[in-house]
């Protein structure tokens, strides 16, 4: 009986593959393999140090913003991605303006926390909202999401910027001997060198 609902499954996922495969790889060859539109990305600039200021704020430690986060995500985006995953980042920012236009009637900059948390909390589910298999097949297909790219590049560039090692992290200068097991003491910040 579980041979029988595993064969089912995996014929359900195939053709389900094979049907989104052959519906968006025209679109996807069409319109995520164009050149980026690199002057919209410039015209986002200040959405995009908003927006990663709201994943990494500014605490006891300084956030995004301060640590050229921002500055950091885009010269990724233009010379680390694929063209696929840098037409989504883009289009990720102008569906991120149209989102806080429709609901809530005013541009990101002037929406409240509450309304930015809930902005970011709908790209996140709607870039989650799949399991793991299909997952693989659209980043495949047609890319990494905005949110994922935003956040993993966000996190990347904080911990690799000075005041993000130095201040948000715990930094060693110089590391001594290897110590597989530390004892963890409460409140203690994570290691920035290893």
């Amino acid at each position: 009986m579980l041979r029988r609902k595993a064969l089912r499954q995996i014929l359900f996922v195939s053709g389900s593959l094979a049907a989104i495969g052959s519906s968006a790889t025209a679109w996807t060859y069409t319109q995520l393999n164009k050149t980026p539109d690199w002057p919209l990305l410039l015209r986002h600039q200040d959405l995009l140090a908003d927006l990663t200021e709201l994943i990494l704020p500014a605490t006891d430690t300084l956030g995004a913003k301060a640590a050229g986060v921002p500055a950091y995500v885009a010269h990724m985006v233009q010379k680390g991605l694929d063209v696929k995953s840098q037409n989504n980042f883009i289009n990720g920012l102008t569906e991120v303006s149209e989102y806080c236009r429709s609901n809530f009637g005013k541009p990101f900059r002037q929406t409240t926390h509450d309304q930015r948390i809930q902005t970011l909390t709908h790209f996140e589910y709607k870039a989650r909202s799949f399991n793991n298999l299909t997952t693989k097949a659209r980043n495949l297909l047609i890319g990494k999401p905005f949110f994922l790219t935003l956040r993993d590049l966000t996190i990347i560039g904080y911990c690799t910027s000075e005041p993000g090692a130095t201040q948000g992290l715990a930094y060693d200068y110089v590391p001594g001997a290897h110590m597989a097991c530390l004892p963890y003491v409460k409140g203690q910040k994570s290691w920035s060198t290893q």
